[in-house]
């Protein structure tokens, strides 16, 4: 399914132009992703999955493929190579000291709302999903 929207969304770059297709599908994943929630809260398993599915269509014509496409606009061709790597590697390194920092320092009690309380499953996934640059706020 991903693959089929991502050539979709190739299709759809040359046509309809780069800048509306990530505005549709940011949109678009926004509105999964409430339904993914609403559906989630409700336990209704069949409706999340078809959520999560068109979320996962959206993400392929949108936020996927395109960003491998501007950033080697940026530079100029006698660079394009090496600095869309050691952009693309900057940008792994940090989400993978972002994902262990969380990993390794949750927020204490989501900014306190249950601190000196044990914590359901929610307000696990609650704390692990606060950005990293607001967990310096929560102490």
């Amino acid at each position: 399914m991903e693959l089929v929207f991502t050539v979709v969304g190739m299709y759809l770059i040359d046509t309809a132009g780069r800048k509306k297709l990530m505005a549709v599908g940011s949109g678009l994943m926004v509105l999964f992703a409430l339904g993914i929630s609403f559906s989630y809260a409700n336990n209704y398993q069949l409706r999340m999955l078809i959520f999560v599915m068109c979320f996962t269509s959206c993400f392929a014509f949108s936020m996927g493929p395109i960003p491998w496409i501007m950033i080697p606009e940026l530079f100029p061709t006698y660079l394009r190579g090496r600095a869309t790597a050691d952009l693309k590697q900057t940008e792994s390194d940090i989400k993978a000291a972002e994902a262990e920092l969380a990993r390794t320092r949750p927020c204490q009690g989501a900014c306190h709302r249950h601190q000196g309380r044990s914590r359901s499953a929610g307000q696990r996934a609650e704390a692990a999903l606060i950005p990293s640059c607001l967990l310096a706020l929560c102490e």
